[in-house]
């Protein structure tokens, strides 16, 4: 399968650049001959439109066979880059394939590329139109959800992934890349900073649940670690942040007796903390 994603890929990549740039020089071919012509340039369109879906309709087909082929996920993303393809569909097609599979690590990092791509496309237009006087953040980013409600269904959506399997390590890695996405969307305005607060809060109380139910369950506590680590760079009351740091110091200790084999990173975290 994998090597004839790669080859299939890539004879593709080829065959669409090339009608790509059929359909270019149809259109310009066009303009030149008048309105006569205006039917061959939406063919070629109609053409290229069909070529693009019917890539879309083969990745489809090989993430089927095999759902964590990297080089097929990432052929898809240049596919319906080029078919514009909405990021709510695509959101839509990773859901899909992280629920028929949890551990599908390539959907989760699919799904933190498009996360990536919304927020890049906020942050390159600061100024506009979503941020009212209050500066409060109205912005959709995906699926009819601001910055705020996208994060919270995100970790709503991760934590029941992980919680139903907690040793795989899929889950816990998108976890982590929300909590960081998660500073970075919403930290830059002080009204958000509150929210996000709440989030992280929310977080490490589920954590200590699920260390709590099985002290084995290594991600649970490397996840709550980070999760309070977080926390305490926004807590300004002295006697929780020494609270949360004492739990931080505690989390680490026990990782480096549960996880030997990476004593000395939870060692240098110790050093540093």
């Amino acid at each position: 399968i994998q090597g004839h994603v790669e080859a299939q890929a890539k004879s593709n990549e080829q065959d669409t650049q090339q009608q790509a740039a059929s359909a270019s020089s149809a259109s310009a071919s066009s303009a030149s001959s008048g309105s006569g012509s205006s039917s061959s340039s939406g063919s070629s369109a109609e053409i290229l439109k069909t070529l693009l879906q019917g890539e879309i309709d083969l990745c489809a087909q090989f993430l089927e066979a095999d759902q964590r082929n990297f080089h097929c996920w990432a052929y898809r993303q240049y596919i319906t880059q080029n078919a514009q393809v909405s990021d709510d569909d695509e959101m839509d097609f990773t859901m899909q394939k992280i629920e028929q599979n949890f551990s599908n690590y390539s959907a989760f990092h699919y799904r933190s590329k498009i996360l990536e791509k919304c927020l890049a496309r906020v942050k390159d237009n600061q100024k506009d139109e979503g941020a009212n006087e209050d500066g409060e953040d109205v912005v959709i980013l995906v699926k009819g959800l601001n910055s705020v409600d996208l994060l919270r269904s995100e970790l709503e959506m991760v934590c029941q992934a992980a919680f139903t399997e907690p040793e795989d390590q899929s889950a816990w890695w998108y976890h982590r890349f929300l909590l960081d996405w998660g500073a970075r969307a919403l930290c830059d305005r002080n009204n958000q900073v509150d929210q996000y607060i709440e989030l992280l809060k929310n977080e490490v109380e589920q954590l200590r649940e699920l260390r709590d139910s099985d002290s084995s369950y290594k991600w649970a506590h490397i996840s709550l670690a980070n999760s309070i680590d977080c926390l305490s760079k926004y807590i300004k009351d002295e006697t929780e942040l020494n609270k949360l740091k004492e739990e931080y110091t505690t989390e680490l200790n026990f990782l480096v007796t549960l996880d030997p084999s990476r004593s000395g990173y939870y060692t240098s975290l110790l050093a540093t903390s």
